[in-house]
């Protein structure tokens, strides 16, 4: 469903707007009072059965006993709708132009049944179960109310008090999720919003669907690509708009949308770092298929680190979120969060560009692209520019200090294997994201063996991804039989271990092929070059 709505609003001199006394939404037709002095916190414009959003303005502390350590929550309101069930498909704005074959159309479905489904979905793992459940009568409006408790979650026991509201044509969900020990104390105000719901008249239409969960291409151009890209984005940026807190500030900068809660001269630092960033990708990067388009993203800038994790709550990755969001750090310019926006560009970029080879990239060289962007990419004027942290230097010195320092023509070997779970600190991800950024920005761009060779890389990696994944269509195809479903724990278990297995020896044999045509022509006095100077560089 979409989510946008309508609130009257109070403005005051903070990085907040206090909550008003009623949420309103004249789409679905309901009003509900909003505990006194919670924030309203904007909608992610890919969740759309979200319709309402808030938090407390004020800080709980919940201190284990165990342990000692202390935990804070900010108590949220949540009102969550649900329709009937869809699984419909249909063009974002309306029919692309072309031939009737060459129509993209978007899935559009309902992710969740009910609000039960919702929450075990949303909560997975955190071994939460309903305390009490019961049918009441609001104004004559029939309700479901839950009492949850969540007790075995990695965080403090939790409260989830939630009224189900069954309108016509409609459910509405309002969620409360607090700490157990704080329940007591905001109970009665929980009640007294509950009791608040009163049914208006829909004066405005209402989409059926939920969210834009996928795209079926089929055999379509880039040029169709583009103006579905298109329709999506202008879809967004209107969703993205309508979602919007009063006080937050909307401007196109460049060719961004921006959604700025912080201040105008933040934002136009944050807006420069992007621009840099997928300038320097279409330099670096030109050959990847140039003729795809890639989306103007919509920037939401948050006023802090709290109000940006408030808005993720909830929220999940679809192709049709368009967003990277990131907030003010009070930590200035060595914020890690420019690190954060580099990468982030870099993956809306390419997932663009070639989604099957964003995912598929030989790991060294996307690990290297990863660390790359994160840790060592400033800009510099109106350019990006990368160079070693002092955490990569002092790090690859340790490893000539114990001689364990891998070289090239053992970096690119390295069995997949070895990549799994690399931590972010380890020597494996500095060596990558050094021997990365030679290649690419380094004397290694214009070295006669290496130069072109992450181009050679890239596009036999697209070639072999391309074969396969017609080989794997064909097979498919071909075979009917259904493969059995794990009846008991130990099978889930055996099937989980050989889906691992299965994973990492197929990653390996991609891995393997694209190495071997890249270089095949390649002898070992050249091995023996590229080791050389690579280590001489090092040094």
């Amino acid at each position: 469903m979409n989510s946008p709505f309508f609130l009257k609003s109070i403005l005051l001199l903070s990085p907040f707007v206090l909550a008003p006394l009623e949420h309103e939404d004249p789409q679905l037709g309901f009003k509900i009072d909003v505990p006194k002095d919670w924030k309203e916190i904007a909608l992610a414009t890919n969740e759309r059965h979200l319709v309402g959003k808030y938090e407390s303005d004020r800080k709980y502390y919940y201190t284990d006993k165990t342990f000692g350590y202390t935990m804070e929550n900010r108590p949220s309101m949540t009102m969550i709708a649900f329709g009937e069930k869809s699984d419909s498909s249909g063009p974002v704005t309306g029919k692309v132009d072309g031939e009737k074959n060459n129509v993209v159309r978007i899935t559009y479905k309902n992710p969740y049944d009910d609000y039960l489904d919702y929450l075990r979905k949303k909560t997975s793992g955190a071994g939460w179960f309903v305390d009490s459940e019961e049918t009441v009568d609001v104004r004559g409006i029939e309700a479901t109310a839950y009492d949850i408790k969540i007790e075995k979650s990695s965080n403090a026991p939790m409260r989830v008090n939630a009224w189900v509201y069954h309108l016509p044509g409609v459910d509405i969900a309002v969620e409360f999720i607090l700490f157990e020990s704080v329940y007591p104390k905001l109970k009665r105000s929980l009640n007294k919003s509950f009791k608040s719901f009163k049914v208006i008249e829909r004066t405005e239409t209402r989409d059926k669907s939920t969210e834009l969960l996928e795209v079926d291409w089929g055999d379509d151009t880039p040029q169709d690509r583009m103006k579905t890209r298109k329709a999506v984005e202008e879809n967004q940026r209107k969703k993205a708009q309508e979602n919007l807190p009063e006080d937050w500030i909307v401007k196109e900068m460049s060719r961004y949308l921006v959604l700025n809660h912080a201040d105008k001269k933040h934002a136009k630092k944050v807006v420069n770092q992007v621009d840099a960033m997928f300038k320097w990708l279409d330099k670096t990067f030109p050959y990847v298929n140039p003729e795809e388009y890639v989306r103007a993203p919509i920037i939401r800038i948050c006023a802090n680190v709290e109000e940006e994790r408030s808005f993720q709550r909830g929220s999940s990755w679809s192709f049709t979120n368009i967003e990277i969001l990131t907030h003010k750090s009070t930590a200035g310019a060595s914020s890690f969060e420019w690190g954060y926006l580099n990468r982030r560009a870099m993956s809306f970029w390419f997932s663009d560009k070639d989604r099957s080879l964003w995912r598929n990239l030989p790991t060294w060289l996307k690990l290297g692209l990863d660390g790359m962007s994160r840790y060592g990419g400033t800009l510099k004027g109106s350019k990006m520019q990368f160079a070693a942290t002092s955490y990569e230097n002092e790090s690859i010195r340790e490893s000539f200090r114990q001689e364990s320092v891998l070289l090239p023509s053992e970096l690119i070997r390295l069995p997949v294997g070895k990549f799994r779970n690399v931590p972010r600190g380890s020597s494996l991800l500095w060596e990558c994201v050094s021997f990365t950024r030679w290649l690419l920005e380094g004397p290694g761009a214009k070295s006669k063996l290496t130069k072109g060779l992450a181009e050679e890389i890239i596009l036999h990696a697209q070639v072999v991804l391309e074969e396969r994944a017609a080989k794997e269509k064909k097979e498919k195809e071909e075979d009917d039989d259904e493969e059995a479903e794990p009846m008991t724990e130990e099978e889930e278990d055996a099937a989980f271990e050989a889906d691992s297995n299965k994973w990492e020896v197929r990653t390996q044999a991609f891995v393997d092929e694209v190495f071997r045509r890249t270089f095949e022509d390649w002898s070992e006095k050249d091995w023996a070059s590229l080791d050389k100077t690579y280590m001489k560089y090092l040094k």
